[in-house]
Parts: structure tokens; sequence; C-alpha cells
């Protein structure tokens, strides 16, 4: 088949103008045939409504002379053509397709029609660049016999989208053909908004004050129409307009330049002078305000109008005697600093005047850090005159001379050094001070140095070489720690090391020094280039009798985790890692299950000769094992083979018993037990709860394991 090496495109425009520019999309993802430029028109509903036109012209590829252009274009459900009135044959088309610019076409051929579809034909066809073809879609004739304008059903809202398909036949082939939609109408309900921009904040009273600028809006151009009238009235007690405020129209909507102040200048009237037409139109008023010493707080103004697709709508134009300054950052994302770290670079701090002269003139501005330090006194800036540090370096202050500018940019601070105990997050500073501003900002962050994990084993107060868990810290970043720096172990008191520790760094062993009992120094490690991990193994400690049901937190602290020029934060503690828990040394927590021979105490199987079991509903345990499993030595389980019976010392406890009797001693009390003792393989077996409680501790039974458990704290 022969192809055309040019091309054709559909220019779509309005015959009214549009209030909105709609992308429609062609056939082809690239280098359509058809490229259309559409707008929206606003339609109302009902019969015989004015849409746009479509204009067809050569683009760059140009038909041959021979050659058929074939035109279909069809409306959406809901939009209809009076098809008695539409076109029948070539003279009714020429009433309302036209060429453009010049444009030469050889003949029109109606083809057919319908309530929805038109199609026509164009015969010698455009042979001229530039030259085109235009289908009005508003045209009517004097006896409305001949249309071209639409019927809108009422149900139908939104756009009107228009689906056209140009084909060009030659040669009895359809050489080729492109379908694309354009949106030529819009139909939406007419409404009016009323808005206000951010309140002008007023920084006392007075006369001829700037208020926020109020705009009256349509959706859709003509929603206003003269001779309507829109009204401001001042809500606010001892406020009133200074004179009355221009209006300023947008897109040909405006009033007719006399607005009417009222005698009280409380109120303003406005009378629209010109429609728009096309697009949708807008009203911009700024009133100008005299400001009396007896209002207060928000200043509000209240717009109504005659048209009543404006609803009353009441509008804070104003602030009084609040929000003078307005405190913010710039430059904090990249700011970070590390707990116990110097020299670090802050972001800046921004003031903003919300109205001249909110400044005091020789008032004094303070910004005062929490959880660091200034590392050095302030400068000056402009009217600032710098007052130096004080309050232990935390606080700064200004001196503020006359004519501060509008927005002041504190963009050289100091460098700050970090508390070593400071809490991970926004680094803030507080404003204060006589000259006006207050309120916190944040100048940077605070990011731990390093990841900390570690075991927390239980260890026995009052006892010696407890084995505590191993620690392990994963620096931030490369650079949170020093490099070639060392650092240093220290435990809490009531606690000392029972030998030294293993620490390696990046899988290497570092040199680790007794400094006393309580505290290791670990050399200073080679310099790294990548996030270095710190390992800490080994621990072990003595723990003196007041680690009952409290933790163990070794202390770490050093150059290496913080600045090496940091002077005093060298000795402060970075990370504090509590690696075990103290309990009581007599603490035990023991099961038995029914059957085994296996026991636990305290995390550890034990194995006995005689296993639990069950009779009449009740569970028996041996008694040496439960004794010796709750802390009785076997020194204190005493057995009288004449008179077959047990006595276990614990403490100040005394608890004998007697095979086959159901009496319990406890202390000299005799407790009456349901069952008696009984002996089975050479072993005094009674029911668990009697035995362990006698001894002071708490029994549990699970039915599902058929295991007892037992815990003395």
């Amino acid at each position: 088949m022969k192809r055309n090496k040019k091309l054709i495109s559909i220019i779509m425009t309005l015959a009214l103008l549009a209030t909105l520019l709609v992308p429609v999309g062609g056939a082809f993802a690239a280098d359509p045939a058809t490229k259309v430029v559409s707008a929206v028109a606003s339609v109302t509903t009902g019969d015989q409504k004015n849409l746009g036109y479509i204009e067809i012209s050569d683009g760059t590829q140009i038909p041959a002379a021979a050659d058929t252009v074939q035109v279909s274009i069809e409306l959406p459900s809901g939009v209809k053509w009076d098809s008695n009135k539409l076109a029948a044959n070539a003279a009714d088309l020429a009433n309302f397709i036209k060429t453009t610019a010049g444009g030469a076409i050889g003949s029109l051929a109606f083809v057919e029609h319908n309530s929805s579809t038109l199609t026509f034909n164009i015969t010698g066809p455009i042979t001229v660049a530039g030259n085109g073809v235009k289908v009005d879609l508003d045209y009517v004739n004097g006896g409305n016999t001949l249309s071209s304008k639409a019927n809108v059903d009422s149900s139908f809202s939104g756009y009107i989208s228009a689906k056209v398909t140009v084909t060009v036949l030659g040669g009895g082939y359809q050489k080729w053909t492109q379908t694309s939609e354009h949106v030529v109408g819009n139909v939406a309900s007419a409404a009016l908004t009323a808005t206000a921009k951010t309140p002008e904040i007023l920084g006392s009273a007075g006369l001829a004050k700037n208020a926020a600028t109020i705009t009256i809006e349509e959706n859709k151009p003509g929603v206003f129409a003269a001779p309507e009238t829109v009204t401001l009235t001042i809500v606010s007690s001892g406020v009133t307009f200074n004179a009355a405020p221009a209006a300023t129209g947008v897109n040909t909507l405006d009033d007719d330049n006399a607005p009417v102040l009222a005698a009280d200048k409380k109120s303003v009237v406005y009378t629209i002078g010109a429609s728009s037409a096309g697009i949708k139109g807008k009203l911009n008023i700024t009133p100008v305000l005299d400001v009396s010493p007896a209002a207060t707080g928000d200043l509000q103004i209240e717009v109504s109008s005659s048209n009543t697709k404006l609803a009353n709508t009441i509008l804070t134009v104003a602030k009084l005697g609040e929000g003078e300054f307005t405190i913010k950052n710039e430059s904090v994302s990249d700011k970070i600093g590390y707990p116990g770290k110097g020299a670090v670079v802050v972001g800046t701090i921004v003031i903003e005047q919300n109205f001249a002269g909110a400044f005091k003139t020789n008032g004094n501005l303070v910004f005062t850090l929490t959880g660091a330090k200034w590392a050095a006194a302030n400068v000056n800036l402009g009217v600032f005159t710098a007052g130096g540090k004080y309050s232990d370096d935390r606080s700064i202050w200004y001196s503020v001379g006359a004519g501060a500018a509008t927005t002041t940019k504190f963009n050289n601070l100091p460098n700050v050094i970090i508390d070593a105990d400071a809490a991970p997050g926004d680094l803030k500073v507080t404003v204060s001070g006589t000259a006006g501003p207050s309120g916190d900002v944040t100048i940077a962050t605070i990011v731990a140095a390093a990841t900390v994990t570690a075991d927390k084993p239980e260890v026995l107060a009052n006892s010696l070489n407890q084995a505590a868990g191993n620690i392990t810290l994963t620096e931030t970043k490369n650079g949170a720690f020093t490099n070639a720096a060392a650092f240093t172990m220290k435990a809490p008191n009531g606690i000392t090391f029972a030998g030294t520790p293993t620490v390696k760094v990046n899988g290497t062993k570092q040199n680790v020094a007794k400094v006393n009992d309580s505290e290791y120094n670990v050399a200073a490690m080679a310099a790294s280039s990548t996030i270095d991990k710190v390992e800490i193994s080994d621990l072990k400690y003595n723990v003196d009798s007041r680690f009952v049901s409290s933790d163990i937190a070794l202390e770490l602290c050093g150059a290496y985790l913080v600045s090496a020029n940091a002077g005093s934060l060298n000795t402060k503690t970075i990370f504090k890692v509590a690696n075990a828990v103290g309990v009581s040394a007599t603490k035990r927590a023991a099961s038995f299950v029914i059957g085994s021979t296996d026991y636990t105490v305290n995390g550890n199987t034990m194995t006995m000769d005689v296993a639990p079991f069950t009779k009449d509903g009740r569970t028996f345990l041996p008694v040496r094992y439960v004794a010796q499993a709750l802390g009785v030595s076997d020194a204190n389980i005493i057995w009288d083979g004449v008179n077959e019976t047990v006595t276990l010392l614990k403490g100040d406890k005394v608890v004998q018993l007697k095979i086959g009797s159901k009496t319990l001693l406890v202390n000299g009390v005799s407790i009456t037990m349901d069952v008696s003792a009984e002996l089975v393989s050479g072993r005094t077996m009674l029911p668990f709860r009697s035995i362990a409680q006698a001894l002071g501790a708490t029994v549990g039974w699970d039915e599902a394991t058929q295991t007892v458990t037992m815990d003395l704290k």
C-alpha cells in the first residue's frame, strides 16, 4: 500500500473562550497524525447549547489531490444533535463547515448523520500548507431549521468529549485512519467562593493597617452578572475601613469602580459592572483597616452577596497582639553530632519579624542549648551585638540594636560540644530574652555513635567469679569513633572484675590493661577506614550483696568514643551497658517432669536415681533432690534409718518428716499432710507441694507437660 509522507493534524479550539485547557491524547504514542489543542467551554444543560469547533488543518501530511478525507464526529451519551435540524446535504454543511486562512477544498459531501454522529467527506482535499477546515458546533440559522448546536440532558455533568475520526481514502483503499477524543464543553453547577490569604500579623493598634487580600471567585464564567452586589462587613469590634478598598477584576469580571463605604466605615458594597466571558472570573480586594486599642485577637470580615451562589463567609484577615515573630531553621538536615563529641557544626536560626519594629531595641536575645554547650563565644551579626557565653557555656546572648531586618539569619553560630549523656534526637536551642522572640528551634541532630547489644544473664549477689554477658558496639557510621585512640571500661560501685576481659575491634584482639580492680583500659587501636565493630567478651564479675534484682551496667568512656580533643569529655561515660542482672544467691528455679529422672536447677540439667510419679491424684517427688534443688546442702539433709525420719536444715528452718506419717514438722510446728511420706527404691517420696512450701518456695503445675515448677527467691 502506498503511504503518504506527511501528517494531518486536527486542531480543536472553542467558539467561546475556554475556562481551562485540557490535555487530549492522540491515537498514537509518538508523532500522531492528528494533533489536537482543546479547551473547555462552560455549558449548561438544555436544548440548543453552543459547543466549540473542530479545525482540521493540513499539518505535515498532505493527502494527494485525488484523495478523499472523511471526518466523523460523535457526541457522548447524554449529548445529542437534533437530527431534524442537522445537515442533510452539502449545501447544509456549508453553513457551519468553513475553510480557514484562505484554505481551498474541492467540495463537501454529506455522508450520514443521526442524533449522535455526523459524517462528511472533503473531496479535492487541502493541498496548501496552512489551510484547513473549521466545523462550527454553535451554528443555527434564522428560522431555527438548521443547527449544529447540541441538546444536553439535564442529568449530564462534567466534560463533553467528542470522538473525532479522520480517514484518508484513495485509489479504492483506506490509506490511514485515526480516532481521538476532544473536550468541547463542560457542564458544571454555578458556584462562588470567598477566601483570604494568610492573615497579616499586626503588632499594635493603628491607622491604615494592611489586611490579607480577599478573593471572590467563580467556578465558571458568567456566574456573576451586573448589577449584582458584593458586601464586605467588618465583624470585629474596634476596627473600621480606612477607606473603601478598590476591587481588581480578573478575566473581564469587574465592579463598577464605585464602591460605597458605609457612614460608620464598617462595610463596603461593590456592584458588578461587567461579567466574565469564556473564562471564569474573580475579584481581589485588599482591605486597609483602622485598628483601635479596643481591638483584640483575630480581625474578621464577612463576605456576602446578592448572588445566592455565594454563601455568607467570615474570613480572618489579620491577627492582633500575637505571633510577633516566626522562628525557624535552615541548613539543619546534614548537621549531625554524637554524644560526647566536640566541635559539632550546627545549622542556622532564622528569626522573622512579622511586622516592622517587633524587636525591642536594646533588648537582649538569648540562645540556650539543651544537652550541649557552646564551644566558643558568639560574634556580632548586623545590629545584634554579641555578649558572649554564660550559664556554664549553655547560653549565648546578643544586645539588639535599632533597625533589625525583617528576616535575620544567625548563620555564624559557634560550634557546640554535645553532652556525653545527651539523648539521641533533636538538638534544640531555646530562644528567649527581653528583645521579644521566644520558642524552641532545632539546630542539629544527635545520633548515637554506635548501636549497642548485650547479653544480660543472671549473676548471684554476694558471689565471686560470676559470668556476665558479652557486649557489641557497632559504629553508626565511619568517623563516629575516633581513630587511634583508647577507651576505658569501668565497673559500677560494688562490682570488681574477676579477670581480664577480651576486646576485639574489627576482629583484631586489643591490648587490655588493668587500672584497678574495677577499671580496665583498652589501648589505642589502629586507624580504620571502615565502620568499627567492638566486641567485649570474657567478662566476669565479683558481685557484692547490694546487687539483688538490679542491673549491672558497664560504663565505657574515653577518647576513642568521643573527640580526641574533647578534654574533660574523655572521662565522661558515653555508653552505659547493662550486661548482667544480680539475683539473690539463694534464688532457685527448679522443674521436675513426671516419669523423668532429669530435672533442672537454674537452667542446668541434673539427674536423679528415681523418677517422680503420681498416686491417688498426688505427685510424689524425691525429698533429697527437691531439697538440693532449693539450696539445701547434702550435709544438711539428714536420714535417721532407725526412726525412718528425714531432717532438712536451711538457714533458720528445720523441716522434719517420718516415713508412714502425715505429720510434717517445720521449726517444731506440726503440719498435717493429706498423704504420708513413702520409701521408693531407697528414696523418701513426698507430695511436691508439702516439701517445697516448707522450704519457702512457690510451686506450679503444668498439666499439659506434666511438669512441676518451684521458685525460691
